[in-house]
């Protein structure tokens, strides 16, 4: 398994941050990996899925995606899978001066050949993750 925990600060209020990450539809605008992403099923609360195509090392895949968790202005989660990865994603916002810091935790657990890759995507993940903070930032700071 490989873990990628990042950290932000931004000075936006929780109650406006929880909705536009909840949609998850949005991951196309604030995660770094992803070109698309599409409600599959329900209405966004936990149980709907949501079909994610990311782009990982120059390579397209879709992954379906549950809402495992939610905490209003506090927690969500979500548990990503596909046939050569799980990926279980959360976010966390705290209160921070008259922000909100934002804690985005992915844990990605290979399968089939690719868990015999893992040491070397490691570099590639992480990478993904700074990405991903920036890209986090910058759309955060627009609501």
């Amino acid at each position: 398994m490989i873990t990628v925990k990042r950290t932000l600060v931004v000075n936006v209020p929780a109650e406006r941050i929880y909705p536009y990450l909840a949609d998850f539809t949005t991951a196309d605008e604030w995660d770094s990996g992803t070109v698309s992403c599409t409600l599959a099923s329900g209405d966004g609360g936990v149980g709907s899925t949501y079909t994610n195509v990311s782009k990982f090392l120059g390579r397209e895949t879709a992954l379906t995606y549950v809402v495992t968790a939610l905490e209003q202005d506090r927690l969500i989660s979500w548990k990503g899978e596909n046939k050569s990865v799980i990926s279980d994603d959360t976010i966390t916002l705290s209160p921070s001066g008259s922000g909100t810091e934002v804690t985005y935790l992915a844990a990605f657990t290979f399968k089939g050949l690719a868990k015999y890759l893992g040491v070397v995507m490691t570099p590639a993940v992480n990478r993904l993750g700074d990405k991903t903070q920036e890209t986090l930032r910058d759309a955060l700071i627009r609501l």
